[in-house]
């Protein structure tokens, strides 16, 4: 072996070494993208989130979770608030006011919601010094790592109870079942909310 040979070989070893020590100070970085997860399909379910945006652009989506596709138009306004999804279609409000967004298309219609009477669904409360465990019933769910305080912002299980959709701090929607089988999926990034479709 020359001398360049040996040259390259500790540059390699060096930079391996470096790399190694960057990603354990620094961290490691969850679910980068969605060729880490399972495909397309494998849950069900239709559900709707808001794109984070500037204070004056926020989007709702609605994907169908089978096969990923969009079943209602983007639909954007300012300072955008994700109310509700039910049978009737998604309800929004935001600066043009109170919308519902129907699954059958056409125009966003206004609507009237009763504040008071109708809250949003309660995000399961994540065990202290354990956000980035989710663990349902004694089962451990799904257990992700991430830099510093990396943590799961906003968890909530279907109506069957069957899947549970998470929005973690780094702004990532991840699909996982409650039963902890399967691999979780990556629905998007850059979430801000979202909510499951329900039946009423």
């Amino acid at each position: 072996m020359d001398l360049d040979q040996r040259t390259l070989r500790r540059g390699a070893i060096a930079l391996g070494i470096a790399a190694l020590v960057v990603m354990l100070v620094v961290g490691f970085r969850p679910l980068t993208s969605v060729a880490a997860l399972a495909p397309t399909g494998g849950y069900t379910g239709l559900i709707a989130y808001t794109e984070s945006g500037t204070l004056r652009d926020n989007c709702v989506h609605t994907i169908d979770l089978a096969t990923g596709n969009e079943v209602i138009d983007e639909y954007c306004a300012q300072y955008l608030y994700l109310y509700a999804f039910g049978p009737e279609g998604v309800v929004v409000d935001g600066d043009d006011g109170t919308k519902r967004l129907s699954l059958e298309g056409g125009d966003p219609l206004p609507t009237t919601v009763d504040f008071a009477d109708e809250e949003p669904p309660r995000p399961i409360d994540l065990v202290p010094g354990e956000e980035s465990v989710l663990v349902l019933d004694g089962v451990t769910v799904i257990e992700l790592r991430g830099p510093g305080d990396y943590q799961f912002d906003n968890v909530l299980v279907s109506e069957d109870q069957s899947q549970v959709l998470i929005v973690d701090s780094a702004g990532r929607l991840i699909v996982a079942r409650t039963d902890g089988t399967g691999t979780p999926m990556l629905v998007a990034d850059n979430v801000d909310d979202v909510r499951w479709q329900t039946s009423r």
